[in-house]
């Protein structure tokens, strides 16, 4: 837990998150049927289980990387400390940061990191795209995915091994989706309270705002933000596999005497731009 400072009152947060939906996966595809034509997936098709990118899907997320690395560069004109890197647990996302992560590590002449990135990342299930009937979204097993990924992600927040969430015959709402954006914006604010009032920082760390990573899916982004900047999906827009969102987050703070704890009073999504597009505002 952060040392807190008993004289502050409330504290104004802000953030930077660098949102990507995974690249395209298998049940993404269309499929080739006997007669040559070429259809839709069935997505209640167990086959189509926690689907991995296929081949283009892998070379997706080395160009947003590089696009990403660059644009980070140029914007900060200094060597910069990725503070964490958050990843829904399905397959799709898991490897689309991977493939991210090879080409946001740069290096100057003398060989040091441009660009700091954390040695794990954390899988949040608030981040997963809409629970049920589709297999495409059910998640792995706990187990699986520590055999597969244990060296990179950090699963401690996977509540069970097997997915307790996703059912056959039922199809999440919106409005669920909805909850657990606010939850996982929620995590993001008080982890950034935590470092602005940390009173065992550095004096030389001047920069107040968090620079994170973070990997979801389509639905979950625009959900996010037609729930908070509508404004980027303007004119029909959707979000296309592996673009990438600067996104700044804000939250107010206040601290009460009576419980001896903090609140938040207010997040605000304060800006939107995609980066690897053609639409910024």
């Amino acid at each position: 837990m952060a040392n807190t400072n008993p004289s502050q009152k409330s504290v104004h947060t802000k953030q930077i998150i660098y949102l990507t939906r995974h690249g395209v996966a298998r049940h993404n595809c269309l499929e080739q049927v006997v007669n040559g034509s070429y259809v839709k997936p069935n997505l209640k098709d167990p086959r189509f289980t926690d689907s991995p990118l296929t081949p283009q899907g892998h070379e997706q997320p080395l160009k947003a990387g590089e696009v990403l690395r660059n644009h980070i560069l140029e914007v900060y004109q200094q060597p910069i400390v990725i503070d964490g890197v958050i990843v829904s647990p399905l397959t799709r996302c898991l490897q689309t940061t991977q493939g991210m992560m090879k080409q946001i590590a740069n290096y100057d002449d003398r060989q040091q990191p441009k660009i700091q990135v954390p040695r794990q990342w954390i899988a949040r299930e608030e981040l997963r795209e809409a629970y049920g009937i589709h297999y495409s979204d059910k998640r792995s097993s706990k187990s699986h995915l520590l055999k597969e990924w244990d060296s990179h992600v950090d699963f401690q927040h996977l509540q069970s091994d097997e997915d307790i969430y996703w059912k056959a015959d039922k199809r999440e709402s919106i409005d669920d989706i909805n909850q657990r954006i606010d939850k996982f914006l929620l995590f993001m604010c008080w982890n950034q309270l935590l470092r602005n009032i940390d009173t065992n920082r550095s004096n030389t760390d001047l920069r107040k705002e968090s620079l994170c990573l973070v990997t979801s899916h389509g639905v979950w982004m625009e959900c996010l933000f037609r729930r908070y900047f509508p404004n980027i999906l303007q004119g029909g827009k959707r979000v296309y596999n592996c673009e990438v969102y600067r996104v700044e987050i804000e939250s107010d703070w206040e601290h009460t005497q009576i419980n001896n704890e903090w609140q938040c009073r207010c997040i605000q999504v304060t800006g939107v731009q995609l980066i690897n597009g053609h639409r910024n505002t």
